[in-house]
């Protein structure tokens, strides 16, 4: 036999059965690896459910609490106040409206019946200006309903007084079972259900179950084979949070379970664990072949560059080791020009701002100057007004220019300091509130009093985000609101504070929404939403958007924030807050 045939089957022979070995564990790793992923996966999926639930029976609220704003409502006149909700009924798709006196006594709208309800939950935590929802058990219909609270405020001024509540009574097999049904799972035979504090189920795709204000804990006792949902439920409800397993009609069950803000429930994703198998199984045939497929290249290649290696003579191998390094060099020379080339370009954008900055600020302060002599013109101080307002208006983009340019060089520094949030609150909103006294435009600030005080992150930046996106809003808003909504998630010592500012200005067309955000070329956002996107990454967070036509635009800014202390702003804090006067 020849010797390079010999080499080739030595070689060929020592690789493949190495590359075999690499599979195998590579092979048992992956499926780990894989497993966690599919767990990961599923549990970020109810995370984003418990949020998206959330959302919706805020909105739904938000709904209920526009309807308990409006004058008729707030007179608490029945008479006026009936024919005022009759309509309103089906829009929101409720069972019936009531408007219940400070006394506890609720007129229906459906039937003009009265109850007595003055020992409900949901009624006292309402007159106590917290709206809510509570699924109950009505005296009036003999049912399980779903009864969304809101208090009815006497007028809107901070510290308004609650004059009575606004009642929406929803069906309680479906109001909250229809919303979970709707809820997306990462498996085919994925679905959520919902439970209270007690374990009854208060959503279920099942909705006898909820009907019936079925307790898997209860009726363990009596039945056996309900003990594993009982047990799962039973320690989720200590623990909150978490991934559990068990067995339940000898079908293996995997899944997780989250609290829903701002409510006593849980909501649990199931899936079977055939599911996870059979994932696992095609994701192990998938890296299976890939690994056969790559040792038999690998074999093939390294068996030809084995063989040929002993074959080629040594003036060969010195020509080719030559030639790649020439075409390394030269890789290596055009690699150096491409980023000279990129830093030219930054650098001389740069100094064009630099230089321009200067001349622009004379401009500024000659202006601002010019235009406090009384011996000038009402029409000549118009002007110079016009100069000085466009002049700022080149130097913040500018501004924005160079913060570009630090991005793109990797120059730009997010400094976080410690800072006190109402502090901050203010200065993002108060300076707009003046803005409104040529506009028929209603400006609302929504805090909560339980926002924590102290923090550290780059404020500066958070300001400067906000202040460009209200400044849009102000400029394309030209009737109804513009409301600046703040929240935050405290989780493991960072809170995530939430900023959405919402317009009902002319909004955005769905084919550039796509381009608010991109590179300021055509068709984009500009410079600032641009600049503002890049420097939320910045932070590690994110800056979306969501707008229709002609009916407004929601931005939400979301940034991690560290947790300096637990004291929270009070609800004192947040009314000064809401009313621009801290």
């Amino acid at each position: 036999m020849k010797l390079n045939v010999r080499i080739s089957i030595i070689i060929g022979a020592v690789v493949l059965l190495t590359s075999a070995g690499i599979g195998i564990v590579i092979l048992e790793i992956s499926s780990r690896i894989l497993e966690k992923a599919i767990l990961d996966a599923i549990s970020v999926k109810n995370s984003s459910n418990t949020e998206l639930l959330y959302a919706i029976l805020k909105d739904q609220l938000d709904i209920l609490e526009e309807i308990a704003t409006r004058n008729r409502v707030r007179s608490m006149n029945w008479e006026i106040v009936r024919p005022a909700l009759t309509h309103d009924v089906s829009h929101i798709g409720a069972l019936d409206l009531a408007m219940v006196t400070p006394g506890g006594i609720s007129h229906y709208v459906t039937d003009n019946s009265t109850l007595d309800i003055r020992d409900r939950g949901y009624f006292k935590r309402a007159m106590a200006g917290e709206r809510n929802i509570e699924l109950v058990f009505s005296r009036l219909i003999n049912r399980i309903v779903v009864m969304f609270a809101v208090p009815v405020l006497r007028d809107d001024e901070p510290d308004a007084p609650v004059v009575g509540v606004l009642v929406a009574r929803k069906d309680g097999g479906h109001a909250l079972s229809d919303i979970i049904i709707n809820l997306k799972s990462s498996m085919p035979s994925g679905y959520s259900f919902m439970v209270d504090n007690d374990g009854t189920f208060i959503a279920h795709p099942e909705i006898e179950l909820v009907s019936s204000q079925f307790n898997p804990i209860t009726e363990a006792k009596t039945d056996p084979s309900l003990k594993p949902v009982a047990d799962m439920i039973e320690t989720a409800l200590k623990k909150r949070s978490g991934i559990f397993r068990y067995t339940y009609e000898k079908k293996d069950m995997i899944g997780c379970y989250e609290e829903v803000p701002d409510y006593p429930w849980l909501l649990f994703s199931l899936i079977e664990r055939d599911d996870v198998d059979n994932k696992l199984t095609s994701m192990r045939i998938i890296v299976l072949i890939a690994s056969i497929a790559a040792s038999a290249f690998l074999t093939g290649v390294l068996t030809y560059i084995g063989s040929r290696s002993v074959l080629i003579s040594l003036e060969e191998r010195e020509r080719i080791t030559r030639e790649a390094i020439e075409r390394r060099a030269e890789i290596e020379k055009l690699m150096n020009a491409l980023k000279e080339s990129s830093e030219s370009r930054t650098v001389f954008l740069s100094n064009v701002s630099n230089e321009m900055a200067d001349p622009i600020n004379n401009i500024i302060r000659l202006s601002s100057l010019l235009s406090k002599f009384t011996e000038i013109k009402e029409e000549h101080k118009k002007n110079l007004e016009t100069i000085n307002d466009e002049g700022m208006k080149l130097f913040k983009i500018i501004n924005d220019i160079l913060d570009i340019l630090k991005i793109e060089s990797g120059k730009m520094i997010i400094k976080p300091v410690k800072y006190k949030l109402p502090e901050l609150i203010s200065e993002i909103t108060t300076q707009y509130s003046f803005l409104t006294e040529d506009k028929p435009i209603q400006y609302k600030l929504v805090i909560d009093g339980k926002l924590p005080v102290n923090l550290a992150g780059d404020e500066l930046r958070i300001k400067q985000i906000c202040n460009h996106i209200l400044a849009n809003a102000f400029k394309y808003t030209y009737t109804g609101s513009i409301t600046v909504d703040i929240t935050g998630k405290l989780k493991n010592g960072i809170v995530i504070l939430v900023i959405k500012i919402m317009d009902t200005g002319v909004g955005i067309a769905e084919d550039k929404l796509k381009s608010v955000f991109v590179n300021y070329g055509r068709g984009s956002g500009g410079l600032g939403l641009f600049l503002c996107k890049q420097l939320a990454e910045l932070m590690k967070g994110a800056l979306s958007v969501t707008s229709e036509h002609g009916k407004g635009s929601v931005f939400t800014l979301s940034v991690p924030q560290k947790l300096l202390s637990n004291e929270t702003i009070g609800a004192d804090t947040a009314k000064k807050l809401i009313a621009y006067k801290y």
